[in-house]
């Protein structure tokens, strides 16, 4: 109960309690807006993550392009058939100078290595992987995918050599470190943090989240390995801590707005609605002083006669009641005139 008055407490409640349900629809609608932006920003990274992703996937088309160019040299394909290893290995050095390329080797029909243009004194030993050799074999495009090493992700491209189209005359494996300068060139150029492949298995229906002020995305990347798999995750993320902040000061702002602007209201409504009953309070004091005896009839209608001068409800009410008093003076005077 805000006051002794129950009018008073009616009124006030009639007000503030549908001015309530208004304030605590806009806190929700706040709220509602800063999970909004979140959303939005989560989804931009999203968007960011697919751009990243074909980024990675065009620098794999490169190196793919290069070992194609160089199976169909006829130069290269000659030395292949001819088991010139120290040819090769000039070609691949002078690829790996160019910086066009981290590794180069050349593999002929039998599985031999014949070249390793990144190692000079390496050669004449059988390639290990043999079912990326039986692969190539059957592949007339080859292989392209992304590869782990010793710590090092690579752009890894494997193409088959054929003379005439139809002999098959081994295979030339190029390979392109993702370099970090690389992925942080990609994360400046979308405004990111970091950018990290992790090799795992791909997080399938998990949604980027929050995290403070940084949001995070992760997906499997659609870069294969040789086995046709994807057991990469490409894992970008973004400091949005400025813009979160910026939000979350805006719903501050907002709320202490409505709040004040309620606090506001309820004191003016309280003083408007006290102010407006106050010639009430002053004919309820002057009738229990009438009761009491402490006050003529004469007396509660002069005290009274001021409150019929406002321009209301409640003036129109102290002029009758005014009225009410004189009939009842004059009804009061002609019974003492007829008693005496």
């Amino acid at each position: 109960m805000i006051s002794n008055s129950p009018l008073l407490n009616r009124t006030l409640a009639g007000v503030l309690i549908p001015f309530g349900l208004l304030v605590a629809f806009l806190l929700f609608q706040m709220s509602g807006l800063v999970n909004q932006q979140k959303k939005q920003l989560i989804n931009e990274l999203k968007h960011t993550l697919h751009h990243v992703d074909n980024e990675l996937k065009f620098h794999l088309g490169v190196t793919t392009q290069m070992a194609q160019i160089l199976s169909g040299h006829d130069t290269i394909i000659t030395a292949l058939s001819e088991n010139q290893g120290h040819l090769l290995y000039q070609w691949g050095k002078q690829i790996i100078s160019a910086g066009l390329a981290t590794r180069v080797s050349f593999v002929n029909a039998s599985g031999i290595v014949l070249a390793r243009g990144h190692q000079e004194f390496r050669f004449n030993d059988r390639y290990k992987q043999a079912a990326l050799l039986d692969n190539i074999r059957s592949s007339a495009a080859g292989l392209s995918y992304l590869f782990f090493d010793d710590g090092i992700w690579l752009f890894r491209a494997a193409v088959p050599v054929f003379q005439y189209d139809i002999v098959y005359k081994g295979m030339i494996l190029v390979e392109k470190e993702i370099s970090v300068s690389f992925l942080d060139d990609t994360a400046l150029m979308f405004g990111l943090t970091p950018v990290r492949l992790e090799k795992a298995p791909p997080l399938k229906n998990k949604s980027p989240a929050p995290d403070g002020g940084v949001l995070f995305a992760s997906a499997g990347t659609a870069l294969m390995d040789e086995k046709g798999n994807s057991p990469f995750n490409l894992v970008i993320s973004k400091d949005a801590s400025d813009q979160m902040a910026r939000i979350q000061r805006l719903n501050r702002l907002l709320i202490t707005l409505t709040m004040g602007m309620a606090l506001t209201a309820v004191v003016v409504i309280f003083l408007a609605v006290r102010f407006s009953l106050k010639p009430v309070r002053i004919m309820h004091h002057y009738l229990d002083r009438f009761r009491d005896g402490s006050l003529t009839l004469p007396e509660l209608m002069t005290r009274l006669t001021p409150l019929t001068t406002q321009k209301d409800e409640l003036g129109l009410i102290s002029d009758s009641f005014i009225k009410t008093l004189a009939q009842i003076k004059n009804y009061q005077e002609n019974l003492e005139e007829q008693v005496r």
